[in-house]
């Protein structure tokens, strides 16, 4: 028997968007937190909450390295609609 889990979640917010691009494109060293709340100009607890809420929907997976905690993006992450989300707000500003 074979199970398809697919992702029915959708983005909905921005910062959740943000933060799966970031994670697609930047350099697997540069995939933690701290970092992620820095560059992408998000406070630390509102980032944890969002990668929890990511992690939850299974669109993000946590790993451990070097005492850090790293993420890096699933096979299940809505990045085609991350992207749609993040041009159409790009265009309204």
């Amino acid at each position: 028997m074979l199970i398809l889990v697919t992702s029915v979640e959708q983005i909905t917010k921005l910062s959740e968007a943000r933060i799966l691009v970031f994670l697609e494109q930047a350099d697997p060293r540069f995939r933690y937190a701290k970092f992620l709340s820095v560059k992408l100009n998000i406070e630390y607890g509102y980032c944890i909450q969002r990668l929890g809420d990511m992690k939850i929907k299974a669109w993000i997976t946590p790993f451990k390295r070097e005492q850090k905690v790293f993420y890096a993006i699933t096979n299940l992450a809505p990045l085609k609609q991350a992207k749609e989300l993040i041009a159409k707000n790009d265009s309204i500003l």
